[in-house]
């Protein structure tokens, strides 16, 4: 089971389901943090221990968020008027064949009926 910091742009529905499927999951409005900049809702996510999962594209900065340097990085990317039930349904399904190891230090991109799993870059890969 995966330990997962929600963040803001994504349903409370999710929350909910990932807690039922035996994820730890902290939900940033529940955590009185609504509306903090990026790099807050990151740091948030690190002194959890937790892998953030976000809709927010700009997660997917590797400038920004280096690949090796976190507890790992989902961005979500659904159609804006995909239901929100199939979403989270979906969400759920993928995180439930990955474990901490899948995605500690990598960033993820979960797209409907796909699952992009970046990895950090061996030392003395080029």
């Amino acid at each position: 089971m995966l330990k997962l910091l929600v963040d803001e742009n994504l349903p409370r529905t999710l929350t909910k389901m990932l807690r039922e499927a035996g994820h730890t999951v902290w939900d940033l409005r529940e955590l009185g943090l609504r509306g903090i900049p990026d790099d807050q809702v990151f740091k948030q996510a690190q002194e959890l221990e937790a892998v953030l999962l976000s809709a927010d594209k700009g997660f997917g900065n590797l400038l920004r968020f280096p690949l090796g340097r976190h507890h790992g990085i989902v961005v979500v990317r659904f159609p804006v008027d995909a239901p929100i039930s199939e979403m989270c349904e979906a969400i759920v399904q993928a995180l439930g064949n990955l474990g901490e190891e899948d995605l500690r230090g990598r960033l993820c991109v979960l797209r409907p009926g796909q699952i992009r799993i970046r990895p950090p870059k061996e030392r003395g890969d080029g």
